[in-house]
C-alpha cells in the first residue's frame, strides 16, 4: 500500500470518479491506482445515501455505520470493537492495493482516526494527523486496543504452518546418516497402503485423519523429488521421507 488517504464524502465521490472513463477511451482516465474503500456513514441517517463498490481499480469497499461521538449518546452509534476488528481485517487483506482511501462525512474525525490507525499499522509515521487536525481519539484508540486480539493467518501462513508440522528434519547431521538404497518409494507406497486398511478400534480417528494427512504430504514429497535431478542429496532425502512415512505406520 503505497498510500492512505483521508477525505470528506464529497472528496471520496470526486476521487472515486476520476477512475471513470468512456467506453473505448482508456487513455483519458485521470487515475488509474488500485484502491480499497473505508466508507464511514453516519448511523442516525441509516448513511448517505450513496454506496461504493468494487469495479476495475476499487478491489474492495468495507462500508460502516457510526457516528462521530467518544461515549454512548441515545439515537447514536459508538464505534465497537467488532468494527475495528473489521478494519483490522480489512486494511491487512488489501495491503497490496495502491491507496487506501477511507472516508467519513468532513474527513476530519472519525476518517481520520483510522487513516492515522491505518498508517501507523502499516509502519509509517501518523503524527501528522495529529499536528493539524483532531481525530477522534476513542476510535483511534479502541483500534489500537484491538489490534493484539487480531492474530489472524492468511491462506499462505497456515500452509507453511502445516508443512512445519509435517516436514522432517533435513539438516545435514540427519542427512550424513542417511543410505539411500533404492527401495524407498515401493517400502513407502506398501507402508500407506498397510495403515489405509487399518481401522482405529479404539475411535482415535481425529489422530488417524492426522497421521493420514501427514503420510499424504510426505507420499506427495517424495513424487516432486522424483521430478527433480537424482542428485546425492535429494536421494537423502528421498530416503528421509519414506523413514518418516514408516515411523507413522509402524
Amino acid at each position: 500500500m503505497k498510500r492512505v488517504l483521508v477525505m470528506s464524502v464529497f472528496d471520496a465521490f470526486e476521487y472515486v470518479m476520476q477512475h471513470y472513463y468512456p467506453a473505448g477511451m482508456e487513455d483519458m482516465v485521470e487515475k488509474s491506482d488500485t484502491y480499497a474503500v473505508i466508507s464511514i456513514q453516519d448511523s442516525h441517517t441509516n448513511g448517505f445515501g450513496i454506496t461504493f463498490s468494487e469495479n476495475r481499480y476499487c478491489k474492495a469497499v468495507l462500508t460502516l455505520k457510526f457516528d462521530d461521538i467518544i461515549r454512548p449518546v441515545e439515537g447514536a452509534q459508538i464505534f465497537t470493537e467488532e468494527m475495528a476488528k473489521q478494519i483490522i481485517r480489512f486494511i491487512r487483506k488489501y495491503k497490496d492495493v495502491e491507496t487506501l482511501l477511507i472516508h467519513c462525512y468532513a474527513g476530519q474525525s472519525r476518517s481520520r482516526a483510522v487513516g492515522a490507525f491505518a498508517v501507523k499499522y502499516l509502519g509509517g509515521d501518523n503524527s501528522v494527523y495529529f499536528k493539524k487536525y483532531n481525530p477522534n481519539e476513542y476510535v483511534y484508540e479502541l483500534l489500537l486496543q484491538t489490534l493484539p486480539e487480531v492474530q489472524e493467518y492468511s491462506e499462505e501462513d497456515i500452509d507453511a504452518l502445516c508443512v512445519s508440522l509435517f516436514e522432517p528434519d533435513m539438516s545435514e547431521e540427519v542427512l550424513s546418516e542417511i543410505v539411500y538404497t533404492g527401495s524407498e518409494y515401493k517400502d513407502a507406497c506398501h507402508d500407506i497402503e498397510k495403515y489405509c486398511q487399518t481401522v482405529p478400534a479404539n475411535g482415535c480417528w481425529l489422530s488417524y485423519l492426522c497421521d493420514m494427512d501427514e503420510l499424504s504430504y510426505l507420499h506427495g514429497e517424495m513424487l516432486s523429488l522424483m521430478e527433480e535431478e537424482a542428485t546425492d542429496r535429494n536421494k537423502k532425502k528421498f530416503a528421509v521421507y519414506a523413514r518418516e512415512i514408516n515411523r507413522i505406520v509402524n
